[in-house]
């Protein structure tokens, strides 16, 4: 049965290598999309004996997908014309509202409602602190941003 069951191991791994691999080429032009890697591990050894020097001689048990881990690194900054669209310099990721549920994205081609809410494209609220006469409040609970549209603020003289 070994004979049959280590080589399949192989093959479970590398089919999960390759949907990854697909998902990342289906992708790679979605807004704020981050790419994936597989990396593999040995599955359990077991020792036969030893080699004439005394080495260990080993039999493994096949490989799995040990993790998949997410690129996050910096993507490339690209003028959309959009003013409501926003770039991420850094770690970090917007906050939106799903909802009741924050939910967390580095996409930043929002739209405003007709209501004047910040949303992303699915609709979500894009969320922040909340400010009174331009101070944020961080100890404030997130709020749902919203950009005043066709609003006439009084002006203020500059000091």
């Amino acid at each position: 049965m070994s004979s049959f069951s280590i080589p399949l191991t192989g093959l479970k791994a590398s089919s999960s290598e390759m949907n990854t691999i697909a998902n990342n080429l289906s992708n790679m032009n979605t807004t704020a999309f981050k790419s994936q890697d597989v990396t593999f591990g040995d599955l359990f050894y077991q020792q036969i004996g030893t080699t004439g020097s005394g080495n260990p001689l080993q039999v493994g048990a096949g490989t799995q997908v040990s993790s998949t881990e997410t690129d996050f690194s910096q993507g490339g900054i690209q003028e959309t014309g959009n003013a409501a669209d926003v770039f991420l310099n850094g770690a970090g990721f917007f906050v939106v509202q799903n909802g009741n549920t924050q939910e967390y994205t580095r996409a930043g081609n929002f739209t405003t409602s007709p209501d004047g809410h910040l949303v992303t494209q699915g609709g979500q609220d894009v969320m922040g602190y909340p400010a009174t006469q331009g101070v944020v409040n961080l100890n404030a609970p997130l709020a749902p941003i919203v950009i005043p549209t066709n609003a006439v603020e009084q002006p203020q003289a500059t000091t």
